[in-house]
């Protein structure tokens, strides 16, 4: 099994700072037990529309930044921070949080981590996030 995963980045090198949803860019990878695959970014274009609109922890916000990952065929999401939609993301994506910055260290510990992550993406809507 491979899983699909988008890390939030404003650079590409580090995870952002902010909320995960309010990452400039997605990058999406493939993830398996062995390696990690960059496929390509994807811009938030939810950004834009949900700082205008929405305040955190909204539905319109939880729902348009799943409609624009499921789209991708994602199932982890992977942040320094999430914000208070975390609790309806949960239902739809395994959320990691990374206690590093760097995204090359970030996915080499996914993917030491990969059997636990796939473990709670089949508890399905009770899964809950994980913390590396």
């Amino acid at each position: 099994m491979e899983l699909i995963i988008a890390l939030a980045t404003d650079d590409g090198n580090k995870l952002t700072n902010g909320h995960f949803g309010d990452a400039l860019y997605f990058d999406i990878y493939r993830l398996n037990s062995q390696e990690y695959t960059f496929l390509y970014r994807i811009s938030n274009s939810t950004k834009e529309e949900n700082e205008h609109n929405h305040s955190h922890g909204e539905d319109k916000k939880a729902s348009s930044i799943g409609s624009l990952l499921k789209k991708h065929q994602v199932k982890i999401l992977v942040g320094k921070v999430f914000g208070p939609n975390l609790k309806k993301m949960k239902k739809q994506f395994v959320a990691v949080f990374s206690s590093d910055s760097d995204i090359k260290k970030t996915l080499t510990k996914l993917t030491e981590n990969y059997e636990k992550i796939v473990e709670e993406w089949e508890k399905g809507e009770n899964r809950n996030f994980l913390k590396l």
